[in-house]
């Protein structure tokens, strides 16, 4: 997946009020735009999960540059 296509999926959203956020990933944000900075165009960014862990991977070929952990257990 492209940085918006995780940013779409991972905007914040108020049930409530039906309304959803511009800003993906809450509080996390900053973090968020600073891992995205290291993807160059044709970069791709993957969902990873195991036994405690969870968040995505930025792919370049076959070699993964990074991870932003979303959630942990």
């Amino acid at each position: 997946m492209t940085a918006e296509q995780v940013e779409e999926k991972e905007a914040g959203e108020d049930k409530r009020l039906g309304i959803k956020s511009s800003v993906p990933f809450g509080s996390s944000s900053p973090e968020w735009f600073e891992f995205k900075k290291k993807a160059g165009e044709q970069d791709r960014f993957y969902a990873y999960t195991d036994i405690s862990s969870g968040g995505y991977a930025v792919v370049r070929g076959n070699c993964v540059l990074d991870t932003f952990m979303t959630w942990i257990s």
